[in-house]
């Protein structure tokens, strides 16, 4: 059986695959980790997606990046294409502890809810975080979400 965590990498980096593919280009990718907090306190088990945004005049933005929060809070990101870290550039930054379980595999209708979302919206997709993640890379990237 697949456990969720693999599960929700599958998914997410699935769609994601999807929207940067065919986009090619060479991007320089920074080493990325941090810490996310909610009401004050570690937010365990939530993924934390980084997309890239636009720059200049050029079209291609590169691959998304994302981590799971550990029990303290903690992430260290990871593009979808498998490189440690994100895009060097504009992010926009969401949250979610959102996640499923195929019940069947054979069947992706049949799901089951592992963890209810925590996350207040304006933290999700779409967010209202930002983050320039920069050519040396961040080892401090802290995200205080407050709820209400």
């Amino acid at each position: 059986m697949v456990s969720s965590n693999s599960a929700r990498y599958a998914l997410v980096s699935l769609v994601l695959l999807v929207v940067v593919a065919g986009c090619g280009g060479e991007f320089r990718v920074a080493p990325v980790s941090g810490v996310v907090t909610l009401n004050g306190k570690p937010l365990e088990n939530a993924t934390v997606f980084f997309q890239p945004q636009r720059q200049g005049d050029g079209v291609v933005v590169g691959p998304a990046s994302m981590g799971v929060t550990d029990a303290e809070g903690k992430f260290r990101l990871q593009t979808v294409v498998g490189e440690t870290g994100a895009v060097v550039g504009p992010h926009v930054v969401s949250v979610s502890t959102y996640e499923v379980r195929l019940v069947d595999p054979k069947n992706s209708d049949r799901q089951e809810v592992v963890s209810k979302e925590r996350v207040p919206p304006k933290y999700r997709n779409p967010s209202e975080l930002r983050f320039e993640v920069p050519r040396g890379g961040a080892s401090e990237a802290k995200f205080d979400l407050a709820a209400g």
